[in-house]
């Protein structure tokens, strides 16, 4: 009767060791795939960025203007750069802002201001999306670091096996 009842209490704590891994092996993955979510809408966004430097751009028709502006957003350098100066496709993707006014100064005036408004909302969602991607990132590296010293698999399988009935048997009676 001792020894069911130790075969019992041995295969319960051995369910007990597995399904903990499992289920926080399986929280890691789905922190992992929210993770990927999270980049794939990060990436949209950062396509509709694109598209509004694009506008901002063709609005400025001479590599100086172009220059100057991002000076006068305080970036390092131009962004996306490569991909415009490759490919001039990327004008037919950006789609046109109707503006009004009586002259084409103010037209353009005005043209430049919306596009610089919708280029600046855009870079907010962007960014507030970035930023949250990052935080995530960390939140699973944290949990995947704390995972990988809470559950070490060898140690697991090596308690398992120290918890096999007849070793225990032997070790009682052989004294080892």
């Amino acid at each position: 009767m001792t020894d069911d009842l130790i075969s019992a209490m041995t295969q319960e704590v051995k369910a007990e060791v597995i399904n903990n891994y499992l289920y926080e092996r399986r929280l890691i993955e789905e922190q992992i795939a929210y993770v990927k979510e999270l980049a794939d809408q990060a990436a949209q966004l950062q396509e509709m960025l694109f598209k509004r430097f694009a506008r901002m751009y063709n609005l400025l028709p001479k590599p100086e203007f172009i220059n100057e502006f991002v000076f006068l957003l305080g970036l390092k350098e131009i962004p996306f750069k490569e991909r415009i100066a490759d490919d001039f496709a990327y004008r037919k993707d950006v789609l046109f802002i109707k503006v009004r006014g009586l002259t084409d100064r103010l037209k353009f005036k005005k043209l430049f201001l919306e596009s610089y408004t919708r280029l600046c909302t855009w870079n907010n969602k962007y960014l507030e999306a970035y930023r949250n991607l990052m935080d995530e990132c960390k939140a699973v590296n944290h949990n995947l670091k704390k995972f990988e010293d809470n559950h070490d698999l060898l140690t697991i399988l090596n308690f398992l096996k120290g918890m096999d009935l007849e070793e225990i048997t032997k070790k009682t009676f052989y004294g080892r």
